[in-house]
């Protein structure tokens, strides 16, 4: 199903940019096992087994450093917040990590995703 990038749940938002960031199904750089469930949530598998979100929408520490990757500039404009990435892709969102992970997400693949 065909959906807005400005209309996806913050769920559907960390898939997608799990998605855009290849990270699904592989491990990360501290060695935790991303997976995902049927309802598309995004989780982290550490090595003693402990479960946690992969939520870059909601968590500066996992947003931040993808702000920081892709070079996403974030600024308040009236009460949403504005990203640009290299002023080629712009987004808005609620908050700033909303706005980012849109603009990464439509940056790498367009306005319009298929949720699978």
């Amino acid at each position: 199903m065909k959906k807005s990038v400005s209309s996806l749940s913050n769920m559907e938002l960390n898939y997608m940019v799990a998605k855009v960031d290849a990270i699904l199904y592989m491990r990360d750089t501290q060695g935790n096992v991303l997976e995902i469930d049927k309802d598309l949530n995004v989780y982290a598998r550490t090595a003693d087994s402990r479960m946690y979100h992969y939520c870059p929408s909601t968590e500066w520490r996992q947003g931040g450093p993808l702000i920081e990757k892709y070079g996403i500039s974030v600024q308040r404009t009236g009460s949403e917040w504005t990203a640009d990435i290299d002023r080629v892709m712009v987004a808005t969102g609620p908050t700033p990590l909303v706005a980012a992970m849109r603009a990464l997400v439509m940056l790498k693949r367009g306005s319009m995703v298929e949720i699978d």
